[in-house]
């Protein structure tokens, strides 16, 4: 009997042998590539503004991986913005001091038109962005449709934010995002104008544009340094870090989306990617490890139950076994009749607690399948997670490389200039102290010195005096 109990467990093995399920693993996330023929090659890699072949300069110099823009500087594209959806980032950084406020003609502009309807860019078709401090220092946002002059007042505008830009070492980075009646502007991060009213149309032609102005008698000059277009929404242009509030960036602002109200406005975007914070994730995180945690005892106390219900069916079936000799007794009294009924109930018995134990291993096998495949799907989904960190990451890191490379690219730049006013002080010293010292001395020679002797000899001749006058009284 145990040998029969033994060959029905290694039965059981066998039938419950999980199958090899195959999981594809795919990747959806894509990477993001700017547009080239819209976007500025990296500036650090160039040696002159020559190199830039996709945009139009004018009244701009290069220096060191920036482009100077200072009065009537001009930088357009030669090819059209994707009026479908786009991403546009330009990174740019003021020289302007306290002293420069005073100059209301200061301002550097961003322009999303179409130069074809425009007459000038007095009369344009299109927006206008306008970093200057008329009215407040920060950032305009201006549309027109080219019928007629624009005007310039924040009262005329259609989003304004306040941000510090003069006297302020670090670059900003101004972002202008467009999908589908998603219009959305923001800096550094920061929200500074959303509407959904804003609707591109499909044939309109726009080109980025910048242009700066500056009075002749300011020393602020605007610094241009990247341009990066993409053709679709990225991470930072759907996420908002931050909100711009009274010329302050409050960030840490978490942003929620309403499900409902997006089902009931078919006019609404819905985002394609939302970015969770580190503390968020971590929550998750621990909530998934604490559900898979319940989820694996729930499937040890269901594997234990079913490999219970399995002993049990063969405990029952060995009782049956081991009872058949039993009933089974030639010797007996009873007629043959009564004995063929006991061996067939025997047998339905027999055959009816087999059964059960095939469905209850069929069961086990199904629930190993299933587990089998949930563990898969969770490496699968965890591989994701793991990779998606990874690339964040060395994005992240890429971005502060950059940064690094503009920090050190402007301490060399501060360092020359520096190298250069003490040349130019020492020239300007020799050159001055020289003619001084000559004159000083021409002036010792020919002035003091013979005083000196005069009033020597004043001296004496008073001592001389006194001293005559006081000998003639003694006689």
């Amino acid at each position: 009997m145990h040998l029969f109990k033994t060959v029905l467990l290694n039965a059981i093995s066998v039938a419950a042998i999980v199958p090899n399920v195959n999981i594809r693993q795919q990747n959806n996330r894509d990477l993001e590539s700017n547009l080239e023929s819209i976007s500025l090659p990296n500036l650090l890699t160039l040696e002159s503004i020559s190199q830039i072949s996709n945009y139009e300069t004018n009244g701009i110099t290069f220096d060191q991986g920036r482009l100077l823009m200072k009065q009537q500087g001009l930088l357009w594209s030669k090819s059209f913005i994707p009026s479908k959806e786009f991403t546009a980032e330009i990174v740019f950084r003021s020289s302007g001091k306290s002293q420069d406020i005073q100059f209301l003609d200061n301002g550097l502009n961003v322009w999303l038109l179409d130069d074809r309807k425009s007459q000038g860019l007095d009369a344009y078709d299109g927006f206008k962005f306008a970093i200057n401090n008329v009215d407040t220092q920060g950032l305009k946002i201006f549309n027109n449709d080219g019928a007629k002059n624009a005007e310039n007042g924040i009262d005329v505008s259609i989003g304004d934010c306040q941000f510090r830009y003069l006297e302020s070492d670090v670059p900003f980075t101004l972002r202008i995002s467009y999908s589908d009646n998603w219009f959305k502007v923001q800096v550094d991060n920061n929200l500074c104008f959303k509407t959904d009213k804003i609707k591109f149309p499909q044939n309109q032609n726009f080109k980025l544009g910048i242009t700066s102005n500056t009075n002749p008698q300011s020393q602020e000059t605007f610094e241009i340094l990247a341009i990066k277009v993409w053709n679709k929404l990225t991470g930072d242009a759907v996420d908002d870090h931050g909100l711009m509030v009274d010329g302050e960036l409050k960030v840490d602002v978490k942003k929620i989306v309403d499900e409902s109200q997006l089902n009931q406005d078919d006019h609404h975007v819905k985002p394609k990617v939302l970015r969770e914070s580190l503390m968020e994730r971590a929550r998750k995180h621990r909530e998934e490890m604490e559900r898979s945690q319940q989820q694996d005892k729930s499937d040890q106390a269901s594997q234990s139950h079913d490999l219970s219900l399995v002993l049990n069916k063969l405990n029952h079936l060995e009782y049956l076994v081991n009872d058949l000799p039993k009933n089974f007794n030639p010797s007996s009294s009873g007629s043959q009749n009564d004995q063929v009924n006991i061996l067939s109930q025997s047998r339905n018995d027999i055959n009816s607690a087999i059964k059960e134990t095939r469905d209850t291993i069929n069961d086990l096998k199904e629930t190993f399948v299933q587990q089998y495949a949930q563990l898969l799907q969770a490496v699968s989904d965890l591989n994701h997670k793991v990779i998606g960190e990874v690339r964040e990451q060395h994005y992240s890191t890429e971005e502060i490389g950059k940064k690094v490379d503009l920090l050190m690219n402007e301490h060399k730049e501060v360092k020359h200039q520096y190298q250069k006013q003490n040349e130019q002080l020492g020239q300007k010293s020799s050159h001055v102290v020289s003619p001084s010292d000559s004159t000083f001395d021409k002036l010792i020679r020919w002035i003091f010195i013979p005083l000196m002797i005069v009033l020597l000899a004043l001296v004496v001749f008073v001592y001389r005096l006194r001293h005559d006058i006081k000998h003639s009284k003694l006689l």
